[in-house]
């Protein structure tokens, strides 16, 4: 609401003269109404009705979190195993021996004694209606998943409605077997035959790899290091003793680089062409042959040069 303005208009007689001047409202040159407190970008501009409204109640707000619920039957046959007499008293025996209560605290024992009975039996039924409403529960989404499927495939095997085949363009023969999708068939007897076949070649293949590889690791097997002293033989011809070092170059060097700088990449690719190259391929190619074809004709492995 807007303040008023006589009170504003009238200089108090508390302030001075010059302040009171200061506090007088001056009219403005125009013929509308007084200036209002609000100005014309606010809703409240215009003074319009407004109806009674119901505020739309809120909901409380729900606190904490509600824990996951336990899964009690777990398998199929679990329902009946956990309703049957053997689980439910072996979970919630009975007692052994039940005296009746006598003395001053005779009325709460007996009241204990109602309350333990009272709970066994919530107990049990509670797990029978729980294991009921599960198997009703399965049985249920069984049943819904039965008739979905029935009516996908009443749908898919539909025929063609009246006002689909009126309305479809013309298609030949050939364009629709190639648009509709193929349905998945059997195998015929010569594609099993075919896959036998294959299963039948690839396991050779696995058994001769095999073969050879278990050959090729008894080959090796004379190399194997087995004693400490085999080991100290190794590390004596690849790296000498202290009376015998291993040297290399002309320099006799202890270290590889005795030998010299390491080749290039222009020197490797040069020392790969020419004649002497085209000789040591060709001579290294006819020994890999005759190894192969000598391994063929003795049915055996036979050691490569580099081993």
């Amino acid at each position: 609401m807007p303040p008023n303005l006589s009170r504003i208009s009238q200089p108090s007689s508390s302030l001075c003269r010059t302040c009171a001047k200061k506090l007088q409202w001056h009219r403005a040159f125009a013929t509308s109404a007084s200036l209002r407190v609000v100005g014309p970008e606010n809703p409240r501009y215009i003074t319009y009705p407004e109806p009674p409204q119901q505020p739309k109640p809120k909901k409380p707000p729900v606190k904490g979190i509600l824990p996951v619920p336990r899964k009690l039957f777990g398998g199929k046959r679990n329902t009946k195993y956990k309703t049957s007499t053997l689980y439910l008293d072996t979970t919630n025996p009975k007692p052994t021996t039940q005296e009746e209560p006598n003395g001053p605290d005779a009325d709460r024992l007996r009241w204990q004694q109602r309350m333990s009975d009272i709970r066994r039996l919530h107990f049990r039924q509670g797990l029978k209606e729980l294991a009921s409403r599960q198997e009703s529960m399965e049985e249920a989404a069984h049943d819904r998943s039965v008739a979905n499927s029935r009516r996908n495939r009443a749908l898919v095997n539909a025929p063609e409605r009246e006002d689909v085949r009126l309305t479809t363009p013309t298609i030949t023969a050939a364009i629709r077997a190639y648009l509709e999708p193929h349905k998945p068939q059997g195998r015929t007897p010569q594609e099993f035959e075919r896959a036998q076949q294959n299963y039948a070649r690839h396991q050779l293949l696995q058994k001769t790899r095999r073969q050879e590889a278990l050959h090729n690791l008894y080959m090796h097997a004379r190399s194997f290091i087995l004693t400490e002293e085999q080991l100290n033989d190794a590390v004596e011809r690849t790296f000498g003793s202290d009376e015998d070092p291993i040297v290399w170059g002309p320099y006799h060097d202890q270290t590889i680089w005795g030998t010299g700088p390491p080749a290039t990449a222009e020197r490797m690719m040069k020392k790969g062409v020419g004649l002497e190259a085209m000789l040591t391929r060709q001579e290294t190619l006819m020994q890999s042959r005759l190894r192969r074809i000598a391994e063929v004709l003795t049915g055996g492995k036979m050691d490569t040069p580099n081993t």
